[in-house]
């Protein structure tokens, strides 16, 4: 029978654990580190993960929790196509290696004759190493992987690095492999926890998202419009005028004529909190400029539209945006929802009839989407 040693009680203790988190995953892996370097003398234990980056290549990306950031010199990461490095390698042969130097005496960094006393692969790549102090002469690299409906799927690589020559022996490949299977363990456990904590915080999300939906359909039947004090007068009379002759079921507060004292942000935070939609007309001339300009008060309520006035289903902004040809672009992202552009004849007068079609258009699906909102 088979003595069991201290890399099998880790690798016991693993596979009882229901939940790992980082405050426990990190006081094991100490533990791992601390029993390589009295067992081997092993300097570096480097856990090594397969990803796919944005480019779709395959990656081995080292693996972090507060140990350094990415973009950090620690931050490691190997491109498996086009790397030539030892850690490559092991990935593309699936095979363990006992890496040490021809004469058993040099430096990994200081030579480039390899001998792998594991599996016997030959043509060993270069030693590469980002460390500071890379004086490696024994470096064991043994990829790990994850059970998945009885299937085996390669996810990394370990790498324990030694300062000194370690001799190749049969209890050591053992309990090397026996370390990898625990770090395995551990990993997938952390991996299993961190995305139920990404999925329990993207329905917290889903849920804060259809409370502000529930919020919306509880508000008062109410349209907000802002435009700037010096806007063109004939677009804000044709918004209020269609508004009176198709949408009479609908308050409308138009922040321009607010004539109330008292605190005026306060009023403003009421106001659109209360209502369901809003319209905004950016567009002021600038005379100094001779060119029409976006006013910074109504970009202000815009935001704030911005934040309350969306539906749950499809998350589209329940306001409507406003501006005049020719205006700059906006300083803020308004991409996945359209902006009426002020439709004016050669005379810079405005098309009326053309306008109130577009914006009764718009109001429409507006107040359409918003009361089949359900579920």
């Amino acid at each position: 029978m088979k003595k069991m040693t201290f890399g099998d009680e880790l690798l016991q203790f693993a596979r009882t654990v229901d939940i790992l988190d980082e405050k426990l995953f990190m006081n094991i892996k100490e533990i791992i580190n601390d029993y390589a370097k009295e067992r081997w003398g092993v300097k570096f234990v480097k856990i090594m993960n397969l990803k796919f980056d944005l480019d779709g290549n395959r990656v081995l990306e080292k693996f972090f929790l507060r140990e350094y950031s990415k973009g950090s010199e620690a931050h490691e990461m190997v491109n498996i196509e086009t790397s030539r490095g030892q850690m490559a390698y092991v990935i593309k042969k699936k095979k363990p290696v006992w890496i040490s130097a021809k004469d058993r005496e040099s430096y990994l960094d200081k030579t480039d004759e390899y001998v792998d006393d594991w599996s016997n692969l030959q043509d060993i790549p270069e030693y590469q190493n980002i460390t500071h102090n890379p004086q490696i002469k024994t470096s064991i690299i043994v990829p790990f992987y994850e059970l998945e409906k009885e299937r085996r799927y390669l996810r990394g690589v370990a790498n324990y690095e030694i300062s000194e020559y370690l001799p190749f022996s049969l209890s050591s490949q053992d309990e090397i492999l026996t370390l990898t299977d625990t770090i395995s363990e551990l990993l997938n456990l952390y991996n299993v926890r961190e995305r139920q904590e990404h999925n329990t915080n993207y329905a917290i999300e889903r849920l804060q998202t259809k409370l502000e939906t529930f919020n919306s359909l509880r508000r008062k039947n109410k349209i907000f419009i802002a435009s700037p004090s010096n806007g063109r007068d004939d677009v804000r009379e044709a918004i209020t005028t269609l508004l009176e002759e198709s949408f009479s079921d609908i308050e409308v507060v138009d922040w321009a004529k607010n004539q109330d004292t008292g605190s005026i942000s306060q009023k403003l935070f009421e106001d659109i909190n209360s209502s369901r939609y809003g319209i905004c007309y950016f567009s002021e001339w600038a005379e100094e400029k001779q060119a029409y300009m976006d006013n910074i008060n109504v970009m202000f309520e815009a935001g704030l539209m911005h934040s309350k006035f969306t539906t749950f289903n499809d998350e589209k902004p329940l306001w409507i945006p406003i501006r005049e040809a020719n205006a700059p672009d906006f300083p803020f992202d308004v991409q996945g929802f359209n902006t009426i552009v002020v439709p004016r004849d050669k005379e810079e007068k405005l098309e009326v009839k053309e306008f109130k079609k577009i914006l009764y258009g718009f109001i429409q699906n507006m107040t359409h989407r918003l009361e089949n909102d359900i579920y």
